[in-house]
């Protein structure tokens, strides 16, 4: 399963319209098995499985990976802010739209969703507040890792967590 492509409107026609440059074939199923193996798609399907089926980690793996778990957020927001300091902060339509869908319309879905399916306090707060918290470090850490929309990748978690300030108040004040 193939689809065509194309590599770029420009430069692509030549001077009586014809394809001057092959079209770029994407590889469907290549790129869904090339994902699987990275070790972010698999490895919380592991541990979900893990759970499931209660598998016990020796001590010494356990006390392993719980350092990693503990230090990989402070890591993490440590190496956004090297990236947020190498670029300048972009307000543009891209940026802004993730912003408000993380900030205000992931949560406000949530609240509806948790409200028709007869959800009340606490629980009801918790996961709406939960929701409503600003975009997470591994977005930028994505970006950088794939080499695309960096700048907006980190102006939106820079936004993102200096407007959740306001709308994790808002929510917590709707939720009551």
């Amino acid at each position: 399963m193939e689809l065509d492509a194309a590599r770029g409107q420009q430069a692509l026609a030549g001077a009586d319209g014809a394809s001057t440059a092959p079209a770029h074939r994407v590889d469907i199923p290549g790129t869904i098995m090339k994902s699987l193996k990275q070790p972010i798609v698999w490895l919380p399907s592991a541990g979900v499985l893990m759970v499931l089926l209660g598998v016990d980690l020796p001590q010494v793996v356990d006390q392993s990976l719980s350092l990693l778990g503990h230090s990989s957020s402070g890591v993490a927001l440590f190496a956004s802010g090297i990236i947020l300091a190498g670029y300048k902060v972009k307000l543009s339509v891209p940026v802004l739209s993730l912003v408000f869908i993380k900030n205000v319309l992931q949560p406000a879905l949530v609240c509806l969703g948790m409200l028709a399916l007869g959800f009340e306090n606490p629980i009801l707060g918790q996961t709406v507040v939960t929701t409503a918290l600003p975009a997470v470090a591994l977005v930028v850490m994505l970006a950088v890792q794939f080499r695309t929309a960096i700048p907006e990748a980190a102006s939106a978690l820079l936004i993102s967590t200096f407007g959740s300030l306001l709308t994790i108040s808002l929510f917590i004040w709707i939720i009551g």
